[in-house]
């Protein structure tokens, strides 16, 4: 079992999806090391891998045409998820059952039909239900997601949901809701009326988002304030639905039919009631919460354990281990690609190498005793953890052991029980829920209470640079520090911890600079680093609270990029393409000088209350032999907001890069004739807009290559043909951070 897993988990490592030949040559490993005996596991890794190869291959077969992007597609299917709400839209999950008008077709495709779930926008107020028939007009991009190194893969994460395309629905007279509902989502419909039992229930509670993650893990209604919390305590796994809360309910579920079933079951019934309303209990939790990874694998470990019960046989702790992990890879290889694997699986490995199989204590498990092992636990999950935490997310919560030794048994015993307790009285009385809530909510906040407390601390450990290596040795190095006492070179642990603190990089020169234009999609975000500096140059954008590109791309490639503080952050002109992420920024990153060329309008916007200062035309200065120097604005601004925009040219010797944020022909007529522009690299005006790269600008400039920092597909059909013609007239090599990710 374990090395069929494997075999499939070493696909997260393949970083492009093979040939169908590797199929048929791992499939001939497979037949030809299965027949002899000794080679069974090569034999079982060799079928994994095929497994996986072959299930991601299908996969990605089943995204929709590129033809199809951009056209109006009537669609006819089923509302497949919770719908999530905000103030302009709501956004769900669409299973299609028929595509009623049929734009073109590729060659690889026989029938016009769409394979996997759509996940579509709806500007309008009437609200959709699960397991809804709808009529819609859809307009449809296959999944894209911004493609920098560090930070959330969204494309990856569509791509394991099994999304065929993202997109809106247009307003259309032919939208329309069909007849009946769709006995596929009876589970989806039985959390929706949970979630609007509990909103009713609790309409003013600052913690109704927490409660409604605890019962249908459901968080999006958890506040990114909240997330802070959570994230900064290292408690985000209690207040959604995890393992731990799976085996919680499957264990109450045990102890009260055991109860029960020895005072009114017949003795033939009485073993073997409690191993099945563990199980009941556990998937219907499990389906209840969405059926989340951590579930999942909770899930089946209590499945295997009651089994046993039931054939009243012992099953080894490693075989429930390796069904979890064979079972979950199986049923979906793409797990392997989630952070919640590594991480879920991760925790269960170490505790099982620590607690299982080495002496046991014979002291019996009095209170002092069981506060020993819950604080024992903690420490093995959060030194177990430690490497992965710092290279997956990117910073460690330094008090999550303690936090978590008080949160834990709160939250199991008092929050968890609360609110399974009020979902069950919401089938006999309304009232009767609401008050069990209501107390609940009070216990609640006086946890959330010392939760805040302890995440103003702050102690929050970032890693200093992304470093697989270093990874690796502090895995081998935790599970040295973890092995029995007496174990030979245990020391040697701490050595091999060291390089996670200072991994090995290469460092420039006086003379070097490393720039970077990220994929921001339609907006613009450049990271300067010299030897010992970094200047970010606009930061991308803040479509909502859940969506700041400063929070999720910006932040993490700087952390990644051992940026520990900027000299400078940049905000080129107060447009939300260029600005909107720069709260997320300098309030996560130690920030020195904040320049903008529309003080006025960028102080307004945002919510930092640091000096922003003017970037002024002729301002120059050195890092080691790298210059940076400001073009435009002048000391009289342009009423355009566009022609507002700071002009950063960036040189060391003959080399240079020009960044000119969103100016347009009339600036560009202006620096033409104040300064000398030449340059190797230019960073297209204006996305590649036709107000901008005139032809005289780009003689002036005369660049080897061009950056157009534009999004996928974008509604301006930026860069402009025109302009792409312009520069290709020239010879001048063009990237696209749409199609080609971050430009280093």
């Amino acid at each position: 079992m374990l090395a069929c897993a494997l075999g499939i988990v070493s696909i997260s490592f393949i970083p492009h999806l093979p040939s169908p030949l590797w199929i048929v040559f791992l499939l001939l490993c497979f037949l030809l090391a299965s027949i002899y005996k000794p080679l069974r596991s090569i034999a079982a890794v060799a079928l994994g891998m095929s497994w996986g190869i072959y299930y991601a291959t299908e996969r990605s077969a089943q995204w929709i045409p590129e033809a199809w992007e951009g056209k109006d597609i009537r669609v006819a299917g089923v509302i497949a998820s919770l719908p999530r709400l905000n103030a302009q839209s709501q956004r769900f999950e669409f299973t299609v059952d028929e595509v009623l008008n049929c734009p073109a077709l590729n060659p690889s495709r026989t029938a016009c039909e769409i394979d996997g779930r759509l996940i579509l926008s709806w500007y309008q107020n009437d609200i959709v239900r699960p397991g809804e028939r709808w009529h819609l007009t859809v307009r449809l991009n296959r999944p894209h997601g911004n493609a920098n190194p560090a930070g959330f893969d969204y494309e990856a994460w569509l791509f394991q949901r099994d999304i065929a395309a993202t997109g809106y629905i247009r307003q259309d007279g032919n939208n329309r809701r069909l007849a009946g509902s769709d006995h596929r989502e009876l589970i989806h419909q039985l959390r929706y009326w949970l979630r609007a039992s509990i909103t009713a229930l609790l309409p003013d509670s600052p913690h109704r988002g927490l409660m409604i993650a605890l019962v249908i893990g459901e968080s999006y209604q958890i506040s990114p304030q909240q997330w802070q919390v959570l994230s900064k305590t290292g408690t985000n796994h209690l207040l959604v639905i995890s393992g731990l809360h799976i085996g919680l309910v499957a264990g109450m579920a045990y102890r009260l039919m055991n109860w029960a079933s020895r005072l009114f079951a017949p003795l033939a019934l009485a073993t073997r009631l409690p191993p099945l309303a563990a199980i009941v209990c556990a998937v219907l939790y499990s389906a209840i919460a969405g059926f989340g990874l951590p579930t999942q694998r909770a899930t089946v470990m209590v499945g295997a354990v009651m089994l046993g019960q039931l054939t009243q046989r012992k099953i080894p702790t490693s075989h429930i281990f390796c069904l979890a992990l064979l079972t979950i890879n199986a049923v979906d290889p793409l797990a392997v690609w989630t952070t919640g694997f590594w991480l879920s699986f991760g925790a269960v490995t170490f505790l099982l190498y620590v607690f299982v199989g080495r002496l046991a204590d014979d002291r019996p498990l009095r209170l002092g005793r069981l506060l020993q092992l819950a604080g024992k636990s903690q420490w093995v999950v959060f030194i177990a953890l430690f490497p992965l935490l710092g290279y997956l997310i990117m910073q460690v919560a330094l008090l999550s052991p303690i936090v978590n030794m008080i949160a834990i048994p709160w939250i199991s015993l008092l929050i968890v029980p609360g609110v399974l307790l009020a979902s069950l009285a919401l089938l006999v009385s309304d009232p009767l829920a609401g008050f069990i809530l209501f107390g609940t909510d009070k216990l609640l906040a006086v946890l959330w209470q010392f939760m805040q407390f302890m995440a103003a601390q702050n102690y929050i450990w970032v890693p200093p640079a992304h470093s697989l290596p270093a990874v690796t040795l502090a895995l081998l190095a935790t599970t040295l520090l973890l092995a029995p006492a007496g174990f030979p070179g245990r020391w040697l642990g701490v050595v091999l911890l060291l390089p996670l603190f200072k991994p090995l990089q290469h460092r420039l020169e006086n003379d070097e600079a490393v720039i970077t234009v990220l994929d921001v999609g339609q907006g613009l975000a450049v990271v300067v680093k010299t030897s010992d500096r970094g200047l970010v140059f606009d930061m991308g954008g803040r479509f909502s609270d859940r969506y700041d590109l400063g929070e999720t791309v910006v932040v993490p490639h700087l952390r990644s990029s051992a940026i520990r503080r900027l000299d400078y952050a940049v905000i080129s002109h107060a447009e939300n393409d260029h600005s909107g992420g720069a709260d997320a920024v300098i309030s996560r990153i130690p920030t020195h000088n904040v320049i903008s060329g529309s003080v006025q309008r960028f102080i307004s916007q945002t919510r930092t209350s640091r000096l922003v200062r003017p970037c002024v035309a002729g301002e120059s200065w050195y890092w080691g032999s790298v210059q940076f120097q400001y073009l435009h604005p002048s000391t009289t601004l342009p009423s355009n907001e566009n022609n507002r925009s700071c002009v950063l040219k960036v040189t060391s010797g003959d080399r240079g890069i020009l960044i000119p944020g969103d100016i347009e022909a009339a600036v560009e007529r202006e620096l033409i004739k104040h300064w000398s522009l030449s340059a190797d690299v230019l960073v297209a005006p204006h996305h590649g807009s036709r107000t901008s790269s005139s032809a005289a600008f780009i003689n002036a400039v005369d660049p080897t290559y061009v950056v157009f920092s534009s999004g996928y597909n974008n509604r301006f059909k930026h860069p402009d043909r025109a302009v792409r013609q312009r520069y290709q007239a020239r010879g001048i090599h063009a990237y696209n951070t749409a199609r080609s990710g971050p430009v280093r």
